[in-house]
């Protein structure tokens, strides 16, 4: 895993952790950065866990309707929304909430 000159609390870095085993089926990268972990498929950045701990995957227009449902939230003004709980509560689940959001990051790279 790479890092930046950034700091990332001790929960936040057990939590990218964690998060990062659990989607290790993705093939991801990760990175320190912006005070938590960047998560990247082939160079497309599509999740973050930030330095609170919380997972947020990348949505376009068509999938951020799926997170708003669920009483998600954005993360500022980027296109990162919370992973919900009950998706974290899943495997399978978040696996195909990773893979859709590997997809909107590789989309919104061409």
């Amino acid at each position: 895993m790479g890092t930046t000159n950034t700091r990332a609390s001790g929960a936040g870095d057990a939590a990218a952790d964690a998060f990062i085993e659990r989607l290790a089926p993705l093939g991801l990268t990760a990175k320190k950065m912006f005070g938590g972990h960047s998560l990247f498929s082939e160079g497309a950045m599509f999740g973050m866990v930030t330095s609170a701990g919380d997972l947020a995957f990348k949505a376009d227009d068509a999938t951020k309707t799926r997170y708003e449902a669920a009483g998600s939230e954005r993360k500022g003004r980027m296109p990162y929304w919370r992973v919900p709980d009950a998706v974290l509560a899943d495997e399978a689940e978040l696996l195909a909430w990773g893979r859709e959001a590997v997809g909107v990051a590789h989309a919104a790279k061409k």
